[in-house]
This record gives structure tokens, C-alpha cells and sequence, in this order.
């Protein structure tokens, strides 16, 4: 269904580019010869009339201007053909990455990139849609980049839509420059933008980003504002991701511990949408099936999901960091604490040569975790320490909370004085209505 649709952009565009062309050529080019060849012909008698240069004009000229007439139309008619080539060129070229990214074609996406000129002569719309493709890729220090020129150009437009995109934009900047408050509130802003806009193609996009920021709230009020906002979608993937969401929330609240996944699965009306959105539909269900076989300890049937998921990662392309963090964590709660780490380090290693400080700081509160365990006590305080200033940085309260937990656990069984930690602890624990995680 992707290929159908992009298929079907092309010839759009290439429909209108066509309208243009044919225009162009039946009525501006003979225009032009004609306007050239009458400025020709004046300034031929004139100069003729005048005996200018002292030069026998021949009589008979009428026919010879031709061929310099000829000289700018044609200049002017390869221009034309050649914007027409490296437009459908460039069409082109965008839908091949968005295909190697979208499908996994991790070998080959590289020959497809857009250089910098190429990349600013899309519209806005796909601007964002090569942003989210560069990082499906892994080439986030590159899709920051833009994103950031992306905000700063289009967040006073006129346009709603433009501005709803900028700020959506603002979101997925990874390198810490941008803090959870931030974030929730531009996906807010961008959602109210483009809440009336049904038909555009980022409406899905927005408000997808919009429900991933709601924790910024608290899950209480998270899932008071997703059920607030199911009410208005009629979209049959933003009603799974909404449905999917909610589950999450619920589970991380302990309100359930059993999620019928076969029943959620058969909600999914696989005809109403593209393989971009197949693919984010499975990763938050995957998400979610990964913190319930976590939970429930049930470490065998959570290795052969997580392996799976990463050979399928390695096949795409695609950045296996997540995956090797709950690997990590996995082998944390199983007592192979070796393993635990050798996972965690492998993930902070990409954390860290891709400059993702949030990511960062989540393996950071995993090591912490995992040290504890290894009674490696100054570890998890050096550790816990490193990760809460990422943290608070950002204003991510979780992530705070979690540091914080550790922070206090260490310094206690190391006898050290940690009253103003624990109180900073107890104070977001009751701000937020969230507890660290033993696991």
C-alpha cells in the first residue's frame, strides 16, 4: 500500500509538472521568440537606417534574425526541460529512502540520501518525513540538524499547518537541547494547530507525537487526556496507537496485569494503512508485550522475543540500542548480571557516538541498577549522579525519580548523608504519582 501511495505521488506531481511544461511550451515560449525576434528586427532597421558601425546592412534580413532569435528560446526551453528532470529526479530520490527506511533496506539507503540543496527544495511536509526517516536510519546527529533549522524557519509562519509542524519538529530533537517540558508543550501546541486539520497528512503524525508526550503529566492525568482525545479520532491507526497507550499507561499504574495482545491484534484493519504505519503499530505493541514479560519474570519466552526483534532490527537497518538496553535488563532480573552489562555497554556506546543524552541517561539508571544488585555501591552513586543531571536538565520527572531512588539506596548502605536527596525524592514522588521501578 506504501509503494501505491508513493507511486501515486509521483504522478501527481509529475501530472502538474507536466501541465506546466505543456503550458509553458504552447503559449510563453512562442511569446518569447516572437517578442525577441520583433526587439531584433527594430534594432537591425534602426541600425541600418542610421548606417551605424559604418556597415552594409544586407536588405534582405527578415529571415537571417531567425536563427539568433532561436539562440535565447532555446536556452530557455532546455532551463524548462531540465527543472522538469531534476524535479522528478528528486521525487525520485526522496521516495527511494523513504522505501529503504520504511522496508529495511539498511545495505542500500545510503546511495539514496538528499544532499543539503536537495533536501530544502521539498515541501515542509516531506521535510518532516525525511527528518523521521534519517532517524529510523540511525543518522540522528544529522536529522537534529535539520530539525533545528526546521523549527527556527517555519515556527512564526502564517500558515497553522507550518507552525503545527515546527513545533512537532521541536519534539524530535534527541541531543538533550530540548527538555520534557518543552517537548509536552509543543506537541500540545502542535496538536491544538492541527486539530481542525483532519485531512492533512501530518494530522496522524501530530497527534501521535502529541499522545508519546503525555507522561510529561503524570499517568493519571495522562490517560484522563488520551481518553479525552479518543474522542475525537475517527482514524483507524490513531485508534489503535491511542488503544495501545492506554494499556501502557494502565499497566505502568498497576491497574492491570494480563493484556488479551491476540484481541488487540485483531483490532488492526491492516487494509486502512501503510507499511510506515504497520511497522510503528508493532513497536508499541511490541513495547507494551516487553514490559509485561518483564514483569511477570518470565525470562525464557522474553529472550527468544527480544532476539527476534533484534535479528529483525539488524535485517532492517535499523538501530538495535533498545533492544540491547532491555536484553540488559532482562539479564539483570534473570541474576546474569556479566551479560546484563555487556548489553548495557554496547547501548551506551551508541548512545553516546550519536550524542543522545536522554538515551544516555536511561542506560546510565540501568547500570546504576544493575550495580546495586553487585553491591558496587560508589558505582551506582556515580552513575545515579551523571543520569539525574541529564535528567533534571531535560525536566523529565521518571527519570528523576529513578536517579533519585538509587541515589538514596546507595548512599544509605554506604552511610552516607543523603536527607536532601531524599527529600527532593519524596517531594516529585508525590508531584507526579510515580515510584522508581525495581526492575
Amino acid at each position: 500500500m506504501e509503494s501505491i501511495q508513493l507511486n501515486a505521488h509521483i504522478r501527481g506531481i509529475m501530472g502538474k509538472s507536466t501541465t506546466f511544461l505543456a503550458g509553458t511550451m504552447i503559449f510563453w515560449l512562442p511569446i518569447l521568440f516572437l517578442t525577441t525576434y520583433t526587439g531584433f528586427y527594430e534594432s537591425y532597421e534602426l541600425a541600418m537606417e542610421n548606417e551605424f558601425l559604418g556597415i552594409d546592412y544586407p536588405d534582405e534580413f527578415a529571415t537571417m534574425l531567425i536563427i539568433p532569435t532561436m539562440v535565447p528560446t532555446i536556452f530557455t526551453a532546455h532551463t524548462i526541460l531540465n527543472r522538469e528532470r531534476k524535479t522528478i529526479k528528486l521525487i525520485e530520490k526522496f521516495n527511494l529512502f523513504h522505501s529503504h527506511a520504511e522496508e529495511g533496506h539498511g545495505i542500500d539507503y545510503e546511495g539514496s540520501m538528499l544532499t543539503d540543496v536537495e533536501y530544502n527544495k521539498l515541501d515542509y511536509a516531506d521535510q518532516i518525513e525525511y527528518c523521521r526517516d534519517l532517524r529510523t536510519v540511525g543518522k540522528w546527529t544529522l536529522a537534529n540538524r535539520y530539525l533545528k533549522n526546521f523549527y527556527e524557519r517555519y515556527h512564526s509562519s502564517k500558515t497553522s499547518l507550518e507552525r503545527a509542524a515546527a513545533l512537532y519538529a521541536k519534539t524530535l530533537i534527541s541531543d538533550g537541547s530540548v527538555d520534557q517540558k518543552e517537548m509536552y508543550e509543543s506537541s500540545e501546541l502542535a496538536y491544538n494547530l492541527v486539530a481542525d486539520h483532519k485531512e492533512s497528512k501530518l494530522y496522524p503524525t501530530i497527534v501521535t507525537g502529541h499522545i508519546i508526550e503525555l507522561p510529561y503529566l503524570g499517568y493519571e492525568k495522562a490517560l484522563q487526556r488520551l481518553r479525552e482525545i479518543e474522542m475525537t479520532v475517527d482514524d483507524a491507526y490513531l485508534s489503535i496507537r491511542i488503544e495501545t497507550r492506554k494499556l501502557y499507561f494502565l499497566h505502568r499504574m498497576d491497574k492491570i496485569q494480563e493484556i488479551d495482545f491476540d484481541s488487540l491484534e485483531d483490532k488492526i484493519d491492516f487494509t486502512k494503512l501503510n507499511h510506515k504505519q504497520l511497522n510503528q503499530i508493532e513497536d508499541s505493541i511490541a513495547r507494551l508485550k516487553n514490559e509485561i514479560l518483564h514483569d511477570r519474570r518470565e525470562f525464557e519466552e522474553l529472550e527468544l522475543f527480544l532476539h527476534q526483534r533484534s535479528y529483525r532490527k539488524k535485517w532492517n537497518g535499523s538501530s538495535q540500542d533498545i533492544i540491547e538496553l532491555n536484553l540488559g535488563r532482562m539479564y539483570r532480573q534473570s541474576g546474569d548480571y556479566e551479560l546484563s552489562m555487556h548489553y548495557f555497554n554496547r547501548a551506551l556506546t551508541h548512545a553516546q557516538s550519536h550524542n543522545l543524552e536522554p538515551r544516555l541517561a536511561l542506560i546510565e539508571v540501568n547500570m546504576a541498577k544493575t550495580h546495586l544488585l553487585m553491591g558496587n555501591y560508589d558505582e551506582v552513586i556515580k552513575l545515579s549522579e551523571q543520569s539525574y543531571n541529564i535528567h533534571s536538565k531535560m525536566d523529565f520527572a521518571r527519570g528523576m525519580i529513578e536517579s533519585l531512588t538509587l541515589l538514596v539506596k546507595a548512599s544509605e548502605e554506604l552511610g552516607l548523608e543523603c536527607r536532601e536527596e531524599s527529600q527532593k525524592l519524596e517531594f516529585l514522588e508525590q508531584q507526579h504519582g510515580i515510584t522508581a521501578r525495581a526492575n
